[in-house]
């Protein structure tokens, strides 16, 4: 396929991508059931409970009536799928204007920025305080290793 003149340009990453692929997956193919079990439940645990932020940010401000817990967590699915598509670095500015958007009916209008934010501090922003500590930690290591390789 990158043999064609419109994506020739990237044949030798594409080739790359293709043995690093091969490489990863005869790490993987002899890993037990039990790792795989392991690996969806953790998965699916770390996924639910960020996506249940939304959930608990709106039954702590919503009030008496009932919320369909399910409906906001597919809203919340959506939201990421879209916020994956946006052009901007997590979506900013998108997500807090869908966040109003699509869950506006559950929260009062002069409430939706302030929870809005709330929701991005609780949901976004420590991944990216915690990349920003481990990141360079995990670069200096390898780095290192990689100059004693040579």
């Amino acid at each position: 396929m990158f043999s064609a003149p419109l994506l020739r340009r990237w044949k030798k990453q594409a080739r790359e991508t293709g043995d690093q692929l091969v490489i990863a997956s005869n790490g993987l193919r002899d890993k037990s059931k039990e790792y795989w079990i392991w690996c969806v439940g953790a998965t699916f645990v770390s996924w639910t409970a960020r996506y249940s932020i939304v959930n608990c940010v709106l039954h702590a401000f919503h009030g008496n009536t009932t919320l369909n817990d399910f409906v906001i967590y597919g809203k919340q699915v959506i939201m990421g799928i879209i916020i994956l598509l946006s052009p901007t670095p997590g979506g900013s500015g998108l997500a807090e204007f869908m966040f109003t958007d699509f869950l506006g009916e559950y929260i009062s209008k002069g409430l939706a920025p302030t929870l809005s934010i709330l929701w991005r501090m609780l949901s976004y922003y420590p991944y990216l305080l915690i990349g920003a500590i481990l990141l360079p930690r995990w670069i200096r290591n390898h780095i290192k290793l990689e100059k004693l390789k040579l």
